[in-house]
């Protein structure tokens, strides 16, 4: 009897050792699993859990302040809009539900202190009779904070009064490090900020990210609190941890009157943060024009470079803002400047797809063929992000469609192998070369092979290209086809002239591919074909050895139904049955295997 175990640790290691001979790192998986085979959850499906509601106290303290919080809070709101100050929201007095007027923060904080919740509420009478009560108002939440904190960003001026009059710690910090005054501030409540301050408030004070309230009010665009802050003597160039100044906050937010009045009060608009980027590359990032043109008008560095070697005007292309892009245009900026992939504005808005920013660049007489530092043309970076209308665009404009990249590469071979087919099929209308060969001897049509792309299958063997080109490990494109179990594209092969019949340098025919990959359909279209069920490898495996020995019951069907012999031997001594482990397999062969000779 052969050796049983030779076939197991030889047969498949071997194919699947070889078959990545030669291919691009980056091609799909050859699925080892049958085509029919079932697919299996990887769990069980369970119950979804039930979401536990907490129940509404609607008696007692919580209760009763409910209750009066609806006249409290038209009062409360009344008075703040008089003294200026953002408004709280005005509770309605006659609803059908009070819980909609309530803060929404309610629910989270319903359940803790009795001074926090009335602030929250807003309720005035309450809050002033548990002080009176001996509350201790400087009682925290799960948060971390205090009524302060929680009167503050509400908005609720008058019980701000009641809590500083009270002793409330005006430094105290919340879980976040924010202070009342941090949570005034980035809510934009002046008036509280004014007495916050007033009463002792650090306007300097930073919470856990290094914000000072100079920070949050000016990323929010609180114009008052900005300029009430600044007014104050707040140290305006206070960075975070990130390197964010309070500049940096409002150009990102595009805050034109914030930037303004930091802009007058004699801020450095160059400063940097961590990455490099300064307030012009923040405005120009999120297309803020008018921040761009203040902070351009004072003096701001042009050419400045964030830690990507990204300037003004690549920030204004990656985002796609004509405007900001029209404007740099206007005042002369050099739009040849490269950032440190070598890259043009032009390269990035065509790697974006952003059309218009493209036709402004090209029009103001950006390079349509200029390379970066890998030799990527605008195009090239186009058709690898599947950008259609870009690519279009740049072919009428000039654009070279046969430039390689440092590979090898053309724009042709990314859009095949990133499976954009409409790019592909437009570069190959306009004359790509569609016998150019990868880095691994892949030509265009290997590649669509390779990722099923029927229509660019279709529009390459149309356009007369060699069905049966090999590439460096000698594998053909119907190979890659049958392997994945792409039938479409395994059928345009066919039709087209494929060698049913070609081999790898490991001598693995097609039908040896599609019976690793479990594909039974295309075992059967092969042998239809002419494939030669009993070619053998340079093991000495037929693709019956591989099909048993994976486990594909379909595959060996299919094969012994088409003439595949079960008693060859390989090189290793070894019959197909030899090594299958499944059971229904081992007793086809078996059954199918030559009865000895009797004398």
């Amino acid at each position: 009897m052969p050796n049983t175990g030779v076939l197991k640790s030889t047969a498949v290691p071997s194919i699947a050792r070889d078959y990545k001979d030669g291919e691009s790192p980056d091609m799909p998986p050859v699925s080892t699993r049958s085509t029919g085979d079932a697919m299996k959850p990887a769990t069980a499906a369970g119950e979804v859990p039930k979401v536990q509601k907490k129940e509404d106290p609607d008696v007692g303290f919580v209760g009763m302040l409910r209750a009066q919080a609806q006249e409290t809070e038209v009062s409360s709101g009344a008075s703040a809009q008089t003294q200026g100050e953002k408004p709280a929201a005005v509770v309605e007095p006659h609803r059908s539900s009070i819980h909609s007027s309530l803060p929404k923060r309610l629910p989270e904080r319903i359940l803790y202190g009795d001074l926090c919740n009335a602030a929250l509420i807003g309720n005035h009478d309450v809050v002033e009779k548990l002080l009176k009560e001996g509350e201790d108002v400087n009682e925290r939440d799960k948060d971390g904070e205090i009524a302060l904190h929680i009167a503050a960003q509400e908005g609720h001026s008058s019980i701000v009064d009641l809590l500083l009059e009270a002793g409330g710690q005006v430094e105290a910090k919340n879980k976040d490090g924010d202070t009342p005054l941090h949570n005034a501030s980035r809510e934009g409540y002046v008036d509280i900020v004014e007495k916050l301050v007033s009463a002792g408030a650090d306007v300097e004070s930073k919470n856990l990210k290094g914000d000072t309230s100079l920070h949050l009010s000016a990323e929010r665009g609180h114009f008052g609190v900005v300029q009430k802050l600044v007014d104050r003597g707040t140290d305006f160039t206070i960075k975070n941890f990130n390197g964010i100044t309070v500049l940096h906050a409002a150009a990102d937010g595009g805050h034109t009157n914030v930037v303004d009045t930091l802009i007058n009060a004699g801020i450095d608009v160059n400063y940097k943060d961590v990455n490099g980027e300064s307030s012009l590359h923040k405005a120009a990032m999120n297309g803020h024009v008018g921040c761009v043109d203040r902070l351009m008008r004072a003096g701001a560095d042009m050419v400045a470079r964030n830690d990507n070697g990204h300037t003004v005007i690549h920030c204004a292309a990656i985002g796609g803002h004509v405007g900001i892009v029209d404007m740099l245009i206007k005042n002369n900026f050099d739009i040849e400047i490269v950032d440190e992939d070598g890259d043009l504005a032009l390269h990035k808005a065509a790697t974006e797809g952003h059309v218009e920013v493209v036709d402004r660049l090209v029009k103001a007489g950006a390079d349509v063929n200029a390379k970066n530092n890998y030799e990527y043309t605008p195009l090239y970076n186009a058709a690898l992000s599947g950008n259609f209308h870009v690519v279009e665009y740049l072919i009428a404009h000039g654009a070279n469609v046969n430039e390689k990249d440092g590979n090898g590469n053309t724009a042709l071979h990314e859009a095949v192998s990133r499976q954009h087919a409409a790019v592909a099929k437009k570069l190959i209308a306009v004359g790509a070369d569609i016998t150019e060969k990868d880095v691994y001897g892949s030509s265009m049509l290997f590649n669509a092979a390779i990722w099923g792309n029927v229509d660019v299958v279709d529009s390459l063997i149309k356009t007369g290209a060699d069905v049966n080109t090999k590439n460096k490990g000698d594998s053909t494109a119907l190979h890659e086809a049958a392997a994945r179990g792409y039938v479409p594209v395994v059928d345009r092969l066919l039709g087209a002239g494929a060698d049913v019949d070609a081999k790898d340098k490991y001598n693995h025919s097609v039908l040896h591919k599609a019976a690793f990959g479990g594909h039974a359909d295309l075992v059967n279209t092969l042998i239809r074909t002419g494939a030669n069920p009993n070619a053998q490898n340079n093991d000495g495996d037929t693709p019956l050895h591989i099909g048993s020995c994976m486990g594909h019951v379909g595959v060996v069907k299919s094969l012994i139904q088409g003439g595949a012999d079960p008693n060859v031997v390989n090189e290793y001594g070894g019959i197909p049955a030899d090594d299958a482990e499944d059971e229904e397999i081992r007793a086809l062969l078996m059954s199918m295997m030559s009865e000895p000779e009797t004398e």
